[in-house]
């Protein structure tokens, strides 16, 4: 196979949720471009720890999975094998599920998949194969699934499970209402996991209806947990899964009580999480037309409105109560305001106090930087060469008086307002005070004055009463 070089992509365990961005994760993920890619990257640490194991003279106690998620891992670990000459000499392997019943050497058992994607082409012992059989009677079949999980013990455990994810967010076979502490037994499949598999037995009458899986605690045992996540049919899930609360439901949540499990996915897979999909919601972002666009239909969809009805009324309320989500989150809140341009106009300033009214957010900002260029001494050609911006000081301070006056008046002082724009002197402080102004902010008039201006206004405003 092409195997493109990849060397850089660290995918060992952090702790989930660490940077602003991954606040709302609760498991590790490291999110590649493509599958192929990152199931080279999981091949290596795979291979790293058999060879430490060996260097150790132990055995490498690997956990296995199958489907189509894995493939990819198997194809490059047996590249290593042919072409660096890693030997699997000393690995003991238990594979995670098996359907019920099934034959051994049908094509759709895991026992044909593993040997035709792995087993078959390394040189592990035919004995350290460990994989549940779908063969076992009924009257044996429960002692068995006990034998099978205290062979993983007396062998010291899994140093290493690897792990793919169904639709239902189920690991092995642990369908929807798996217990955390279940041990490897007998299941019944959920019907969309009959569904999915459907394709490759001709039809869903032909899929068995029971499995033998390990359990949720049997994976959890695990030293290191890989799970692998591939493709937009997967994006939902992994967001739930990620994301979500610890629910039986979907039981891959359980992997969050996990100190060292790691998430593998790709673009595709990661396209639900937070910080993807909605990445104005965890940090600043550069917004260009494809975010914009994408932020205009995920706000669509939410609100369940046509795009041609959305308004910026909308978008601020989203916002705002975004932000006070967040805020809820800290033991310790912080104000929060909204500030405003003094370009608005009055069916802009009404909506404002709404949202105020609605959101119930602690108070106004009056007014940001201005992107009205009239009346200025430069010439047009300068206001071109110094490109975009906003305009502050002086040229907005009339404007900015004129919103605060017109939001103290009209919402009859519902609510604060912090007056800011063109303080340049004490009589510009009062003139914001006595349009409806709580309390007032200057940065421009601070840079042009000096700190002098703060001592001016102080005694102005104390000299009034």
């Amino acid at each position: 196979m092409n195997n493109p070089t990849i060397t850089t992509t660290n995918i060992s365990y952090k702790p989930a949720g660490q940077f602003e961005d991954t606040r709302f994760e609760k498991i590790h993920n490291v999110v590649f471009s493509n599958s192929e890619e990152g199931s080279i990257c999981v091949a290596q640490e795979i291979a790293s720890l058999i060879r430490s194991k060996q260097a150790k003279k132990k055995p490498c106690i690997l956990g296995l999975a199958t489907g189509s998620s894995p493939i990819k891992v198997y194809e490059e670990l047996v590249r290593m094998h042919n072409e660096e000459g890693l030997s699997f000499s000393n690995v003991i392997t238990f594979n995670l599920d098996e359907y019920y019943p099934m034959d051994k050497n049908s094509v759709h058992s895991y026992f044909y998949f593993m040997h035709q994607h792995l087993f078959n082409h390394i040189d592990i012992k035919p004995e350290n194969i460990h994989i549940p059989s779908g063969t076992v009677s009924q009257e044996e079949l429960h002692q068995y699934c006990i034998d099978y999980d205290l062979k993983i013990k007396e062998y010291g455990g899994l140093d290493f499970q690897l792990l793919g994810i169904g639709r239902t967010g189920h690991i092995g076979f642990n369908e929807p209402g798996s217990h955390y502490n279940s041990g490897t037994r007998s299941i019944t499949l959920d019907h969309m996991t009959r569904e999915d598999a459907a394709p490759s037995f001709l039809g869903i009458n032909n899929v068995p209806k029971k499995a033998i899986t390990m359990g949720i605690g049997t994976v959890l045992s695990a030293k290191r947990i890989v799970l692998l996540g591939w493709g937009a049919n997967k994006a939902e899930i992994l967001k739930d899964t990620v994301e979500g609360e610890i629910t039986s439901e979907v039981p891959a949540t359980y992997l969050q009580h996990h100190n060292n499990t790691s998430f593998i996915i790709d673009e595709s897979a990661s396209s639900e999480l937070t910080r993807v999909k909605t990445p104005w919601l965890v940090t600043s972002c550069v917004w260009d037309e494809s975010l914009k666009l994408k932020a205009v239909v995920w706000l669509s969809e939410l609100l369940n409105k046509s795009i041609l009805k959305l308004t910026d009324k909308d978008y601020l309320i989203e916002l705002i109560t975004t932000v006070q989500k967040s805020n809820k989150t800290f033991s310790k809140q912080k104000p929060i305001l909204l500030k405003i341009g003094p370009d608005l106009n009055k069916i802009q300033l009404d909506e404002v106090i709404e949202i105020v009214s609605e959101t119930k957010i602690d108070g106004i900002i009056a007014s940001n930087t201005s992107v009205n260029r009239e009346g200025l001494i430069a010439t047009e050609r300068q206001l071109e060469s110094i490109g975009n911006g906003g305009l502050s000081g002086k040229p907005i301070k009339d404007r900015s008086t004129a919103v605060i006056k017109y939001l103290a008046d009209t919402s009859n002082k519902a609510f604060p307002i912090i007056g800011v724009g063109g303080i340049h002197s004490a009589e510009d402080a009062l003139e914001k005070l006595k349009a409806g102004a709580d309390l007032i902010q200057i940065y421009t008039g601070f840079i042009y004055e000096g700190p002098a201006l703060v001592k001016k206004i102080n005694k102005a405003i104390l000299k009034i009463g």
